[in-house]
């Protein structure tokens, strides 16, 4: 009998034993049509809420290569929930970079246990029979979108406000009316899917991807306002900030946020959005040329939202307004006694501690476009101003051409630098920007870098995601600025030669 006992329990450790101790994982994998010479997949990987907020920039990027028209990457490190970002590997024909379109504008919530299993073809994407239903679930919603935004621009077309301005009034009032209209179709359509079609998803899952999606379009929303208010021809203009102001201003559309239980990061952006564009409506009310900054940003969230809600909506603040807008001492000691998740606190106070004044610059050694290696060592006992940009940037270029004064005042003092680094991932295409003199002007110092691009160190030891982006650094390589005034706004020119000056006048 004894035998039987050993032999049947030596079984099961060899058989079940195995089963047992295999952690279920995530999995991206499918099929592409070979007619569309897809050799590899580009994802961008985002498993905290910085990598979230910021998936283009500071998501970890990840190659899934295609062979034989199949592919499959496993996330066996994967935390309970992550997001994915999918794109072809930097495809130029246009067929694959219209098939992939649809899906790239939107991160992919996953468990650590989901499949994401698409077909690639040529008439587009759809989920495989092997999708997890979160994943199915999201890819009707994404279809939801694409058919959303085609009947957007037919909206748009039918009333062409900006060309036609017979009865302007009128007509601009029952756009507004009916563009009001559409998104509150939409959002009922995304709950409508979520709740009803895949109603046997758990509820913390069905709540991040139907409010994710519900963010997403709220957002195109009051972007598109915003840009009547800000953009718009003067009767127009005005029309929309009184519409505005009577049925959007604060909370008066924020009706699913009496529901939300947060953890929807594209919803929370929303949220945080519609605060900068209330903003951005009352200062056209005052007729002010008040820039937004981070601190009354915080103040109307303050006001509006509270505990964890308020953490994630102040959270979206600074990953935004921090990359591209200087950040004082007062602000982040804000941020970091009001705030109180502690992954938000202690990547507030990463970022503190690597970009605010005095604290040392990132150590680098890049080449020049005469193939030189050049360091911080070569740079030391100078005033260096960092300009970060990317071919095709049409800011990088403005803020190059703005910085033509800058830089003729400070011509004559050799104990200022000029450092341009580019992000383009081609030599020749940096090269060919240089050659153009839209980027940089003649003296100054050019580096490139490499293949890594905005996956460098350096750019993610800083967060940059946004460009251009501008660090000035005294002569002990310690950082006196970063994201100093834009000299691209009127009035903002002083206040930046006045910071480099300050900065040589340390050590006369």
């Amino acid at each position: 009998m004894k035998n039987y006992i050993f032999f049947y329990l030596a079984l099961f450790v060899l058989t079940v034993g195995p089963i047992l101790q295999t952690r279920a994982q995530a999995v991206f994998k499918g099929t592409v049509d070979p007619a569309l010479q897809i050799d590899s997949i580009e994802l961008m990987y985002a498993t905290t809420q910085a990598q979230i907020g910021k998936i283009f920039t500071l998501g970890i990027p990840r190659t899934c290569k295609v062979e034989n028209g199949r592919f499959q990457m496993d996330f066996p490190e994967a935390p309970g929930v992550f997001y994915l970002l999918i794109s072809p590997n930097r495809s130029k024909d246009p067929d694959v970079a219209r098939i992939f379109s649809p899906i790239t504008l939107h991160n992919i919530r996953m468990g650590n246990s989901d499949t994401l299993d698409l077909r690639i073809a040529q008439k587009g994407i759809s989920p495989g029979r092997g999708s997890s239903r979160s994943i199915k679930c999201q890819m009707d919603l994404i279809e939801l979108n694409e058919k959303n935004i085609q009947q957007r621009i037919e909206l748009y077309r039918s009333y062409r406000l900006e060309e036609d301005t017979v009865n302007l009034s009128e007509r601009a009032l029952k756009f507004f009316s009916d563009h009001r209209k559409f998104y509150d179709r939409w959002e009922n359509q995304i709950r409508k899917i979520v709740k009803e079609d895949y109603s046997d998803l758990p509820k913390e899952t069905a709540d991040a991807i139907m409010y994710n999606k519900i963010g997403k379009a709220r957002a195109m929303e009051i972007a598109n306002f915003g840009l009547k208010v800000e953009r718009g021809s003067g009767g127009l203009r005005l029309m929309a900030r009184k519409y505005y102001l009577e049925h959007y201003l604060g909370q008066k559309r924020d009706t699913s946020l009496l529901a939300y239980p947060g953890g929807a990061p594209d919803y929370t952006s929303f949220l945080y959005m519609k605060v900068v564009y209330d903003l951005l409506v009352a200062q056209d009310l005052v007729e002010r040329n008040m820039a937004i900054q981070l601190p009354p940003v915080l103040a109307v969230i303050e006001k509006r939202f509270k505990g964890q809600l308020y953490d994630e909506v102040a959270f979206a603040a600074f990953l935004d307004r921090a990359s591209r807008k200087y950040v004082d001492q007062k602000t982040y000691s804000i941020l970091t006694s009001q705030i109180q998740t502690p992954e938000f606190r202690d990547y507030i106070v990463q970022q503190r501690d690597r970009s605010t004044e005095g604290s040392k610059f990132f150590q680098y050694e890049l080449p020049n476009e005469y193939g030189r290696t050049v360091s911080n060592r070569d740079l030391l006992g100078k005033v260096v101003i960092y300009d970060f940009w990317f071919t095709g940037c049409h800011g990088c270029a403005d803020l190059s051409k703005s910085m033509e004064p800058i830089k003729a005042h400070f011509k004559d003092n050799p104990n200022v630098v000029f450092v341009s680094i580019s992000i383009d991932n081609e030599e020749d295409v940096w090269k060919r920007s240089l050659k153009s003199g839209n980027y940089s002007h003649q003296g100054d110092t050019n580096l490139w870098l490499g293949k890594l691009s905005d996956s460098h160190p350096m750019i993610l030891h800083y967060s940059i995601n946004s460009y251009p982006t501008q660090i000035i650094v005294d002569a002990d390589n310690r950082i006196v600025a970063m994201n100093p005034p834009d000299v691209r706004k009127s009035g903002e020119e002083k206040a930046f030669v006045g910071m480099v000056q300050q900065a040589l006048d340390k050590y006369k």
